[in-house]
C-alpha cells in the first residue's frame, strides 16, 4: 500500500495527549503518524494504547477515505442524461421480465371466475401486490362464479378496498357509476349479457 503526504489531525487529539507524559505523548504521536502516513500498527502499552484506541476509529475513517479518493476515477463515456435514460430502459426489461414471471407463475384455479378476478386487479392498478391477489384470489373461491362476479361489481361500484360476501343483491348503496368508469363497463358488459340470456 502506498503512504501518505499528509493527513487529518483533531483539537481533541492534542487536548486528549497533553495531560500525558512526556514520553507517552512522544509514543502517541508517533504512533498516529506512522498509523495515518504508512498505515503501519505501532505496539503502545498502558495509557499510550488506551489514548491511541479511542483515536484509531477517526484514523481508520480518514484512512479509507483516503484510498477510496486515491483510486483512479472511472471516465464518463455517455451523457448523464444518456445514462439515465439506459438505466430506465434497464427498469424497463426488470419490470417486463417480472411481468412474464408472474404469468408463467399464474396457474388456472378451478372455481375461479377469471374475468371477474381480473376485472379486480385492473381495478386495484398495477401496484396490487403479490399477496393482496393471493388473499382476493383465495376469498373468491370461497363463492361460485357468478356470486364472484357479482362480489367484484359490488366492491368496484362502492370504491371498496378488498372483496365482501354481498349482504344485499347489487343494491351499489344506490349509486350509479361514472360513465366510462371500469364499474360502468362492467355494469354494460353484465346488462349485454343479461340481455342475450332473455
Amino acid at each position: 500500500m502506498e503512504s501518505r503526504d499528509s493527513f487529518i489531525f483533531y483539537r481533541s487529539f492534542f487536548e486528549s495527549i497533553k495531560c500525558l507524559t512526556n514520553k507517552e505523548q512522544l509514543q502517541v504521536f508517533s504512533a498516529i503518524c506512522d498509523y495515518s502516513l504508512n498505515f503501519n500498527d505501532t505496539e503502545l502499552s498502558g495509557t499510550a494504547e488506551g489514548m491511541f484506541n479511542l483515536m484509531r476509529p477517526n484514523l481508520e475513517a480518514n484512512n479509507k477515505r483516503f484510498i477510496s479518493g486515491s483510486k483512479p476515477k472511472r471516465k464518463q463515456t455517455v451523457s448523464k442524461r444518456q445514462a439515465n435514460k439506459d438505466k430506465d430502459k434497464d427498469k424497463d426489461k426488470d419490470k417486463d421480465k417480472d411481468k412474464d414471471k408472474e404469468e408463467e407463475e399464474q396457474v388456472e384455479y378451478t372455481g375461479l371466475n377469471s374475468q371477474a378476478f381480473e376485472m379486480w386487479c385492473k381495478h386495484k392498478g398495477s401496484k396490487y401486490s403479490k399477496q393482496g391477489k393471493t388473499i382476493s384470489r383465495n376469498k373468491l373461491l370461497e363463492f361460485d362464479k357468478a356470486t364472484q362476479l357479482k362480489m367484484v361489481e359490488n366492491s368496484i361500484m362502492n370504491n371498496y378496498a378488498g372483496l365482501f360476501e354481498l349482504k344485499q343483491q347489487n343494491t351499489f348503496n344506490g349509486k350509479q357509476p361514472e360513465v366510462g368508469s371500469i364499474a360502468w363497463q362492467m355494469q354494460q358488459q353484465q346488462n349485454e349479457i343479461e340481455g342475450e340470456i332473455l
